[in-house]
């Protein structure tokens, strides 16, 4: 096995029992020995946890040290198969996605390559299964990362103005990664919310003022239409984030190659 630009607490090795309160990601290489496995790639919340290639049954394990909350997983894994003529090689690509929730107990994220029936073309034949032990699939859409300290500091503002403070921490984000489509988005979300922070200002300071009996009860009750509008704005936001389409299937194929589709027994030379 050789490790590709892993970190040192991402080198594969023989897994052992999970210990109790953490979550570990394992990846078996249980594919039969026609498939070579050149490269696994694991992403979980966007850094790299594992880069690395397994030899015929070996297996790798890390702990993610994952905190408590919603999670997202992309696995990449590259193998090869002879393509039946000599020195050539066919490539298969499986990429796998799952958002996932854990909480204190941790969690155990297992993925097994294998391979399938015999009545299956090559390219389909190698499979790649996920089985989340002690933690519960969720819906891209409904997960909810933990928050950042910047945005645990907007929702100490309280709704309105903590809601402006995320639109406007957003798009300065957008704006630092030149990101023209989000940036627009961001900038459209933003001054609503800031004219929404600028009213719900307005007549709080209104109500703390000498006369507050002089407000209106009705400019009153804006204050929960004020609320409740910017909240909405808030979560339309989420909307300014393109889907990623390697999240659109859970499990998405690529064979590569011309004579890569058969299912006919490859030549004896080839292997």
């Amino acid at each position: 096995m050789t490790l590709l630009a892993c970190s040192a607490a991402a080198v594969p090795a023989r897994a052992p029992a999970v210990a109790p309160e953490t979550t570990a990601l394992t990846v078996a290489n249980d594919a039969s020995s026609l498939y070579r496995i050149d490269r696994v790639i694991a992403v979980v919340d966007g850094s790299v946890a594992l880069d690395a290639d397994l030899d015929d049954g070996e297996r790798a394990r890390v702990d993610l040290g994952l905190p408590d909350g919603d999670h997202a997983l992309q696995l990449l894994v590259k193998a090869s198969y002879p393509s039946g003529s000599i020195g050539e090689r066919c490539a298969v690509e499986l990429r796998a996605v799952r958002a996932f929730r854990v909480d204190e107990r941790g969690a155990e994220v297992a993925a097994r390559i294998e391979t399938g029936a015999l009545t299956l073309g090559f390219g389909d034949r190698v499979d790649l299964q996920l089985d989340l032990r002690g933690a519960t699939e969720i819906a891209f859409a409904d997960m909810k990362p933990a928050p950042s300290p910047e945005e645990a500091a907007c929702s100490k503002l309280g709704p309105i103005r903590g809601s402006a403070c995320s639109g406007e921490r957003l798009l300065a984000e957008a704006e630092r990664d030149r990101d023209v489509v989000k940036a627009l988005c961001y900038r459209d979300k933003t001054s609503v919310l800031r004219a929404y922070a600028q009213a719900f200002g307005e007549t709080e300071a209104a109500l703390a003022g000498p006369a507050p009996d002089a407000v209106s009860p009705a400019r009153r009750a804006d204050l929960a239409v004020i609320t409740r509008n910017a909240l909405a704005v808030r979560h339309e936001m989420e909307s300014c984030v393109a889907s990623d389409p390697a999240f659109v299937e859970p499990l998405s194929r690529t064979v590569v190659g011309e004579r890569c589709t058969g299912t006919e027994p490859f030549e004896a030379d080839a292997f």
